[in-house]
């Protein structure tokens, strides 16, 4: 097939003219040569500001390179379906209006793909934020890897997961009929990938080209305001994690662990309830619930446990117990001082964490009062629950007092609640000049007696912490990676 360029970018806007021509002027720089082989698709979808008079600008300037078209507005996904029918590229891009592309990228794209025609229908480039946020996407991990062809059927590429459409290059005949579900107020960029990509099951990954995408300092995006939106408990669950079920269900026999990955991915962020109870009436959280616990019967444990950005304890735990109907915490065990379910390892009782912290620590003479936070989900994990206690010397010591400590309380909607426990320890230590003794966290779980690191970066200040050493009265204070050593002078 014959094409006018080597690449359509398709840039749908509505009332975005403090960003529009920032975005467009991304694409006349690229280095790869503006009129000789890049095609601008400008959709309207019904702008109320100025943004029309700078689209007509740039037509006016590049006649043969920039198409304009008004429409009635009717959202994103219509506006994009609108900009298809004039695609004349061999390849596609679908810029937001308020992002921007590097100016070697497409270069760098047109050289990878026509490597690798063949091989994939869609080429993704790494996404760096700017403006409020200066960080990479919390997906690029999936580019540690290096630059290549992703087979999403191998088990190493089940989480190179592609969210976004706009960094993402894509062969223009491999559109073919396939649309933007305009239904969706979010996420129709992820179904219009998915079902994209699995056509070949492989994604080329382009480490080498850059996508901007903005985080705005005005919090007014489509995502910031999603939780308040009852589609996000109904009809997205429908749409997007219920869709993709049924679609690799359909194409597959199964839900391919690569769907499965992408589901939970999202699924995951849905279980902070967050604006949940503030949002739906009971009888439509109800609802919602099932429908999670629905979703969650078609995801593997190992999908669950293995994602690499969906490391949460928390929410780990909503899927679990929602999955299965069990308490989660309480069916963990202990495997050589490792929290476990089942054999996935949960909780490294010896690993750097905010999970038991020193919050405070003061001394009168010889009377020590330390506070210790621990996440409250720690003392109610196995069958036993647990307790924590300090290890003094040869002897463990219990706290003198055990209250919440909620600066943040976390709900969740399987109707969990997440906060600290504050332990207080008061001590009378007995120390000769010169005599040490050692203080150490545990937590005693039926019979056994576990570790854990205690996080002193709170409650010491900094430049003590750095030259790690705090005097109390006639006494000194020291602290390695797991305990506190209080010695006399």
């Amino acid at each position: 097939m014959e094409y006018k360029y080597k690449f359509s970018v398709i840039i749908p806007f509505y009332n975005t003219e403090d960003y529009l021509e920032e975005a467009i002027c991304s694409v006349v720089d690229q280095t790869i040569g503006f009129k000789d082989n890049i095609q601008i698709i400008l959709v309207n979808d019904g702008s109320t500001d100025n943004s029309a008079d700078i689209c007509v600008r740039y037509r006016d300037m590049y006649p043969d390179n920039v198409i304009y078209v008004e429409k009635e507005n009717g959202g994103v996904s219509s506006a994009r379906n609108k900009g298809i029918e004039y695609i004349e590229g061999k390849y596609t891009t679908f810029l937001d209006s308020d992002d921007k592309w590097d100016v070697s990228a497409f270069d760098k794209a047109y050289d990878f793909f026509e490597k690798h025609y063949d091989e994939t229908d869609a080429v993704a480039c790494r996404v760096k934020r700017f403006e409020a946020q200066h960080s990479y996407h919390m997906l690029d991990y999936k580019f540690n890897a290096g630059t290549r062809i992703a087979d999403l059927n191998d088990p190493e590429e089940y989480y190179s997961i592609q969210t976004l459409i706009a960094p993402l290059v894509i062969k223009s005949e491999a559109i073919n009929d396939l649309r933007f579900d305009t239904r969706v107020i979010i996420g129709e960029d992820t179904i219009f990938c998915v079902k994209l990509i699995l056509e070949k099951c492989k994604l080329g990954l382009l480490k080498e080209a850059l996508y901007y995408y903005r985080v705005r300092n005005a919090k007014n995006s489509a995502c910031d305001k999603i939780k308040r939106n009852k589609f996000f408990y109904d009809e997205m669950l429908e749409y997007y994690h219920l869709g993709f079920i049924n679609y690799s269900k359909e194409k597959f026999g199964k839900v391919i662990p690569f769907v499965q990955a992408t589901i939970i991915n999202d699924l995951m962020w849905h279980f902070d309830a967050g604006e949940t109870h503030e949002t739906l009436s009971d009888e439509e959280f109800d609802v919602y619930k099932q429908k999670v616990k629905n979703i969650l019967r078609n995801i593997d444990d190992d999908i669950i446990f293995n994602h690499p950005l969906q490391k949460s304890y928390t929410r780990r735990s909503v899927a679990v117990n929602l999955k299965y109907d069990i308490d989660y915490f309480k069916s963990l065990k202990i495997k050589d001082n490792k929290l476990c379910y089942d054999k996935y390892s949960v909780f490294n009782f010896a690993s750097c964490s905010m999970l038991c912290m020193l919050n405070s620590m003061c001394a009168d003479k010889n009377k020590f009062r330390i506070e210790v936070l621990i996440a409250n989900w720690l003392l109610k994990s196995t069958a036993d629950g647990g307790r924590l206690v300090l290890k003094v010397g040869d002897r463990f010591v219990k706290p003198s007092e055990v209250l919440e400590f909620v600066p943040k309380k976390v709900r969740t909607i399987d109707g969990g609640e997440f906060y600290y426990s504050s332990c207080i320890f008061n001590l009378k230590l007995k120390l000769k000049e010169g005599e040490t003794v050692n203080i150490m966290p545990h937590i005693i779980y039926g019979d056994k007696t576990v570790p854990i690191f205690l996080n002193c970066k709170i409650a010491i200040p900094s430049e003590a912490y750095y030259t790690n050493c705090l005097a109390q009265g006639k006494y000194n204070v020291t602290y390695d990676d797991n305990s506190i050593q209080i010695s006399c002078e």
